[in-house]
Formats: C-alpha cells, structure tokens, sequence
C-alpha cells in the first residue's frame, strides 16, 4: 500500500512538471500559439487484477478528462483547427 501511495504522489509531481515546462517554453519562445499536454494515469493496488489494455484504458479516458477541463480549441485561429485528413495528408 506505501508503494501506491508513492506512486500517486509521484504520477502527480511528474504531471505538474510537465505542464511547468510547457508554460515555461510557451513563455519563453515567442511562437504565435501555445504548447500543451494532457495526461492520463491509471491506478491500480498490488491486489488489482487488471490487464495491460485495461490500464492504458483508464488512462486514456483520464487523459480525454484532462482534456476536456482545458479550453476549447474553438478559440485557436482558423489555420490551427482544420480538419483532421488535411492536417495528416
């Protein structure tokens, strides 16, 4: 049970650093948009039975959480928002 509370503490300590960082280099690079990252982690105890796929389950779902609490993308210029096919092609 120490362990997993570690872990947490740990998972959470990372997570701020990188969002730290982020901001940091949004700062300091003078680009016309900003970086950002989302994070999902999944939690498990020494007697959970979970799969590998149901772990990166949880966490993705707590990275689309993540997500959702930051603004919409509805606000970034034109040329940042197009579709999908265009942005891959």
């Amino acid at each position: 049970m120490i362990s997993y509370i570690l872990w947490d503490e740990s998972a959470e300590l990372l997570t701020r650093r990188l969002q730290e960082q982020f901001a940091i280099s949004n700062t300091l690079n003078g680009r016309s948009y900003d970086l950002s990252v989302s994070v999902g982690v999944a939690h498990f105890g020494d007697d959970d039975r979970y799969s590998i796929e149901e772990l990166m389950a949880q966490a993705d779902h707590a990275m689309y959480e993540d997500k959702r609490r930051k603004p919409s993308r509805q606000n970034y210029p034109r040329e940042f928002s197009r579709p999908r096919m265009e942005a891959v092609a």
